[in-house]
């Protein structure tokens, strides 16, 4: 049985409208150099409660397909955070069916959830334009994504569309990298973007 990754993710979020244009990042003091990464198209079903607990617990449980980090997820809140850092655990596509949730995430949720069934109540489909962001020697420190986001109901409807930029910290525990993180964000709303806290999923369920 596989045992799940562990993996702290720092990003911000940011929702814009089809126009939007990402300024020009090599203008951050720090960032030396933006480098467009291959696209990739995802696809992603979200398990929750009927009635949405996870969500309102601004917790995760996904199968994801595409991208480099395909798998299942689990991401949870971290104490104190003002929802930007979350923990992440990782499984494997084959730790279980698809449609089915690994008793392994399960488990951990159970507190949650209460008993409640866990269910697939969303589908969101992501094709994601990344970026690296180089910092003066030349590491990619930060990684830009820009999302074009569809997300369907448990019925297949289609429940919203819409645009949605994140950044994301590459190196752990690097209070100079963060420091990025904060100057490119700021860049990022200077020029019209609006700040998101929650997941594809959440925003529009």
């Amino acid at each position: 049985m596989s045992t799940p990754t562990h993996h702290r993710e720092i990003e911000r979020k940011f929702r814009v409208d089809r126009t939007f244009t990402v300024p020009d990042l090599t203008a951050v003091d720090g960032i030396s150099a933006v480098q467009p990464q291959t696209p990739v198209d995802m696809s992603a079903i979200y398990h929750d409660t009927s009635d949405l607990t996870l969500i309102r617990w601004r917790t995760t449980l996904r199968r994801r397909e595409g991208g480099a980090d395909a798998g299942r997820h689990l991401k949870l809140p971290v104490a104190g955070s003002d929802g930007t850092t979350r923990d992440e655990l990782h499984l494997p596509l084959e730790s279980g069916r698809a449609g089915s949730v690994p008793a392994m995430l399960a488990d951990i949720v159970s507190p949650l959830v209460r008993g409640a069934e866990l269910e697939a109540v969303a589908r969101v489909h992501t094709i994601r334009q990344p970026h690296a962001l180089l910092d003066a020697s030349g590491l990619a420190v930060l990684e830009l994504v820009d999302d074009a986001v569809e997300v369907f109901g448990s019925d297949g409807a289609l429940v919203a569309d819409f645009r949605e930029i994140e950044v994301e910290v590459l190196v752990a525990d690097d209070a100079q990298v963060e420091a990025l993180l904060d100057a490119v964000s700021q860049a990022l709303l200077a020029a019209g973007a609006e700040p998101s806290s929650v997941t594809k999923a959440a925003s529009a369920l």
